[in-house]
């Protein structure tokens, strides 16, 4: 995972009567079939410097300077792409180019990993759409240490899912845009009948070129409302779509 800057939420509804409730009702699926989730910072948050405040303490480098290493080097992305294996990873970590790390490998993975919390209101709402019957799916800027950790130590979160595509599994991340064409076809749907969330807006972009309902994550933002609402959004989006489609072949 790539660091990103914080979102803000947006604004509240207002009703004549003042703010109106958030509604949690999940819509059922129609047009919207399946919820694409990003996982940084929309079903886990994160924070690197979790992991830099231990290796500091057997590296050389500045907290700040391992920091970035880990965050914005050409080796964290080539990681995330699976160029390089997670003991290329490490043992490149250990060299002067690197942060001439002195901890061990399997310490190193422990410290590397545990960089995660998890967004209880996100899961909620994962939980709430796989009740209604929305497939969901996952596509992740992510290297091996990191699934790994996705899948044993949230194992009950990646139970909700029906499938995972990870940046180093298939070569790219997602400023590549062919990563969505990737998870559509895997996934068996068309972009039109997905609704995706992604905290960085780039990769917001990037899947709505594929004609995916995709939506910016807001830190801060209340996810069931907000992810409910966007399926109401989409389904009236594609419907609108359909319908001047079918006026314009008149």
């Amino acid at each position: 995972y790539m660091a990103t800057p914080a979102m803000v939420a947006g604004p509240l509804r207002a009703s004549p009567s003042g703010i109106t409730p958030p509604d949690h009702t999940v819509p059922p699926p129609g047009t919207i079939k399946a919820a694409f989730f990003d996982v940084g910072n929309v079903i886990l948050p994160f924070d690197y410097h979790r992991a830099s405040r231990r290796l500091v303490e057997h590296s050389d480098k500045s907290e700040d300077e391992i920091y970035t290493v880990l965050t914005a080097g050409d080796h964290a992305k080539q990681f995330e792409r699976g160029e390089i294996t997670s003991d290329e990873y490490y043992r490149w970590l250990t060299t002067p180019e690197g942060i001439g790390l002195t901890m061990p490998y399997a310490a190193f993975a422990i410290a590397f990993k545990d960089i995660f919390t998890i967004d209880e209101g996100t899961v909620d709402a994962m939980k709430r759409l796989r009740g209604a019957g929305y497939r969901i799916y996952i596509v992740s800027n992510t290297n091996p240490l990191h699934k790994e950790h996705f899948l044993a130590r949230y194992a009950a979160i990646f139970s909700l899912t029906d499938g995972f595509v990870a940046s180093y599994e298939v070569g790219m991340m997602k400023n590549d845009k062919r990563i969505f064409e990737i998870a559509l076809k895997s996934a068996g749907l068309e972009g039109k009948e997905v609704v995706y969330f992604d905290d960085v807006p780039a990769y917001v972009k990037n899947a709505m070129s594929y004609g995916i309902h995709a939506r910016e994550f807001y830190q801060g933002v209340e996810p069931v409302p907000y992810i409910t609402q966007a399926l109401r959004d989409a389904a009236r989006e594609s419907v609108r779509a359909s319908a001047s489609g079918f006026v314009n072949q008149i």
